[in-house]
């Protein structure tokens, strides 16, 4: 147990899918239940997250008025429309405000009372906290995106050249293009996500099973953390095979839409297939191990 355990009460605007937010806002709250704090969950939509987090022993609520009567030490807020109305319930309490999104409307900052710090995940996320609150850039807290190491363990060394490869697919329009790589290079490639209608409701159980992972964002740190291989790129663009020298590149942009540095073509993924080694993304993989 923690010396002064806290009351935590965490904001999201939904956990009916498994994306980034989602997945972030599982972790977070199982983490702080590991740690010995009491962790509530607000969300305005339940789902296959939420269900998971309530096996686990987490309260989520998608009814304001179920926690009426509660008293919470600070609240861990994501998004304007979930948060805006808890923090009318409770006027009082002082609360964090994570930025996870560049663009999205849901994911705009809000200057509010309750909130006494700003944070969020990448420098471009961190800029437009501080473009939509008109505070400080300096003043904007940068929390990159982690990963439960004890989840997402290495796996066998890759196979040089690659023969299996699991692609993430939140959006469809790199699907072709890989496929057609992948096929010229005689590389399997197994499709997951929300474009595909194919979900996986764990991805640490699969990941380390493949020699290469095409992903963005938080599943690409995930995969990274396996020591996979990775190649980032997603519907709106690539960046291209993680390596050393890249990664520090990257990092910072949470290996998202800020670092996807042009469209995705058929020709760039095979020039970035060329840019395949396992012992360099072991090297990536036991950095994010170590910082992530």
């Amino acid at each position: 147990m923690v010396a002064a355990a806290l009351r935590i009460l965490i904001t999201t605007l939904e956990l009916a899918a498994r994306r980034g937010v989602q997945n972030v806002t599982r972790d977070l709250a199982l983490g702080l239940c590991q740690a010995g704090h009491s962790v509530y969950v607000y969300t305005r939509k339940e789902g296959v997250v939420a269900d998971e987090l309530r096996r686990q022993g987490v309260r989520v609520e998608t009814k304001i008025a179920r926690l009426a009567g509660s008293t919470f030490d600070v609240i861990h807020s994501h998004h304007a429309a979930a948060c805006s109305p808890v923090f009318a319930q409770f006027p009082e309490t002082p609360a964090v405000f994570v930025c996870h999104g560049d663009a999205s409307w849901f994911d705009a900052a809000v200057r509010l009372p309750n909130i006494v710090k700003f944070a969020a995940v990448s420098e471009s996320m961190a800029e437009r906290v501080a473009a939509d609150t008109e505070i400080p850039r300096t003043a904007v807290a940068l929390l990159l995106n982690a990963v439960d190491m004890k989840r997402f363990l290495p796996g066998p060394a890759p196979q040089n050249p690659p023969r299996r490869a699991l692609a993430f697919a939140k959006n469809s329009e790199h699907v072709a293009a890989l496929q057609a790589v992948c096929g010229q290079r005689g590389i399997s490639v197994d499709f997951i996500g929300a474009a595909v209608e194919t979900q996986l409701d764990d991805p640490s159980l699969v990941l380390s099973r493949y020699d290469l992972v095409f992903a963005s964002a938080l599943s690409a740190i995930e995969a990274l953390a396996c020591l996979r291989p990775t190649i980032v790129c997603d519907g709106r663009g690539m960046a291209g095979m993680v390596d050393m020298a890249r990664y520090e590149a990257w990092r910072p942009k949470n290996f998202g839409v800020a670092a996807l540095n042009g469209p995705l073509s058929v020709q760039r993924v095979a020039q970035e297939l060329d840019r395949y080694d396992p012992g360099e993304a072991a090297l990536v993989g036991a950095r994010v191990r170590v910082e992530g």
